[in-house]
């Protein structure tokens, strides 16, 4: 199996130090390939450099491209367009993962052969405290999802955005890319 972890930033070099760390400790199991694909939104920071430092560092395959054309969808199919996995799995900049998802991405690919997506739990680091009106529905304009029991699995058919997300390569073939927005919004 082989996977391609794409992770698309814009001016987020700090955090985005920190979620390459976390990936850089992730255990890939041993029947899995993996690669990380960052995706540079046209970023005016250090976060250049901070991709060749992670590079030269982490001893993971890697590669940095660079999409001048703004826009979160224009990153993911950038991604998509640059990564070699028969999987691709997305994460945002701002998230730092469990050593463990890659394992859990492959232990659901494998124990439900029909899935053409997957997701999981994510959890918030709050750098500051929570604010308490900011809970229940609320929290799922952030992402922050726990839908599963920890060893179970949950077949969900809606419609979702998250930090997370994992999906076949033939399945973004077959329903094309990300779709991107053909006006701005204006202030």
């Amino acid at each position: 199996m082989d996977l391609s972890v794409i992770v698309c930033t814009c001016n987020r070099s700090a955090s985005l130090r920190r979620t390459l760390r976390s990936l850089a400790g992730m255990s890939i199991p041993a029947d899995m390939e993996c690669e990380i694909v960052v995706v540079d939104n046209d970023s005016r920071d250090d976060t250049k450099a901070v991709v060749a430092d992670f590079i030269a560092a982490s001893g993971l395959r890697c590669a940095y491209v660079f999409e001048g054309k703004k826009g979160l969808s224009n990153a993911r199919n950038a991604g998509i367009a640059a990564a070699k996995g028969e999987i691709i799995a997305f994460t945002d900049d701002d998230v730092l993962v469990d050593e463990r998802w890659l394992a859990h991405i492959a232990r659901a690919f494998r124990e439900a052969p029909g899935a053409s997506a997957v997701g999981g739990k994510i959890f918030p680091v709050w750098e500051k405290p929570r604010p308490g009106w900011l809970a229940g529905d609320l929290l799922n304009c952030l992402a922050l999802l726990d839908l599963y029991a920890d060893d179970g699995w949950q077949q969900l058919e809606a419609d979702f955005e998250a930090g997370r997300i994992t999906l076949e390569t033939c399945l973004i073939g077959q329903v094309a890319t990300f779709h991107e927005p053909r006006s701005k919004l204006v202030d």
